[in-house]
């Protein structure tokens, strides 16, 4: 089997780089070696957006995203991401969904298989949402507007109001117990569908989503309450009406598959990143580069490279005044509570031997 050496750059914190769905897919074709950062013999380096170090590099090198960024093909040979793109052989389009929330996605392809009792007899709705940094405000508002109607669960730390601030321990069985549940996206991004849609669905309810406009390519239409459909949050909201009042209404839409493209089911999709993936290390090692190296692309790369190191030195600064701050902190914590259980004559003396110390 052919071996293959790669690193990883700027991934989140929880990220294992020896246990990921990227080294799970290449190691169907490949003996993956992962070497850590500052190795330059390699075959490749995968980076996210917070990567600094993958410009030093000069072997192939492949974007991941799992937000809504767009590659930057001047500076990455090949990505992963959302963009509905089409670049040769260059980007895939393999959704967080997939990579990170595999499983949610292998349930909701068989909902229908676990429907739970008397689903129409279920709590009106609900939302999880931990973090709503950067967030549109989208989802707040219709929240609140829905709320008028009927009460509307949320069991997440972001407006949690089932008293648990710190969240529900499993978002799935949380949002089993309710006929609708929110399935917002942070931002609207044509192709941009996360983990949302997949838990909603897995939950067995039926979601009302907002988030990527072209969403209908990916999932069934007849699913799910689509917000893009409609022209203002009162249309839609009259439609959420309707068929929470209808049984038949209701279960139809439940009946439905989440997916009826076989290119978008788990298994297809897993098998085509997974060639896409082994493509790019079967070829001969001088065509595997896609990015110029030369020319304005360099100027380009070269200027991208001064600027992370900017970043680096700043952030190298920030977490120094940081640090600094904490121990003058920790130090006049130690003073204050020292003034609070001694004595004024014992704190006098203290303070007089420092002075004379210091002369």
């Amino acid at each position: 089997m052919q071996k293959i050496r790669v690193t990883f750059d700027g991934f989140w914190a929880s990220f294992n780089p020896h246990d990921n769905f990227i080294v799970k897919s290449l190691s169907k074709y490949f003996c993956v070696e992962v070497v850590p950062l500052g190795i330059y013999d390699i075959d490749a380096i995968f980076y996210c957006m917070y990567a600094t170090e993958y410009l030093k590099y000069d072997c192939v090198r492949i974007y991941y995203t799992g937000e809504n960024a767009v590659p930057d093909f001047n500076l990455c040979d090949y990505a992963i991401g959302f963009e509905p793109l089409v670049l040769g052989d260059r980007f895939f389009r393999y959704p967080v969904s997939h990579a990170d929330f595999h499983d949610d996605c292998i349930l909701m392809e068989s909902k229908n298989e676990h429907i739970p009792q008397n689903p129409f007899g279920r709590k009106f709705c609900a939302m999880v949402v931990s973090n709503s940094l950067y967030a549109d405000t989208v989802r707040e508002n219709f929240f609140y507007e829905l709320s008028n109607y009927k009460r509307v669960d949320s069991g997440g730390r972001y407006l949690n109001n089932i008293g648990m601030p710190s969240g529900v321990p499993n978002k799935i069985e949380f949002l089993k117990n309710y006929k609708f549940s929110f399935a917002f996206e942070n931002v609207s991004h044509i192709g941009y569908c996360t983990e949302k849609l997949p838990q909603s669905f897995a939950a067995g309810t039926i979601p009302i989503y907002w988030g990527a406009p072209n969403v209908a390519e990916y999932f069934n239409p007849k699913s799910f309450i689509n917000l893009h459909d409609y022209a203002s949050f009162d249309d839609a909201i009259a439609d959420i009406k309707r068929i929470d009042n209808d049984e038949t209404l209701y279960m139809t839409m439940l009946s439905e598959p989440a997916t009826v493209k076989a290119e978008y089911l788990c298994t297809n999709l897993d098998h085509e990143f997974e060639d896409w993936l082994a493509h790019i290390f079967l070829q001969r090692k001088e065509t595997r580069l896609r990015a110029n190296r030369n020319g304005y692309a360099k100027i380009y790369a070269d200027r991208q490279q001064r600027l992370l190191q900017l970043f680096k030195e700043e952030q190298s600064r920030t977490e120094e005044a940081s640090r600094i701050s904490q121990k003058n902190f920790t130090m006049l914590k130690g003073r204050l509570k020292y003034v609070f259980t001694h004595s004024p004559k014992d704190v006098i003396l203290k303070i007089k031997n420092k002075l004379k110390n210091m002369e």
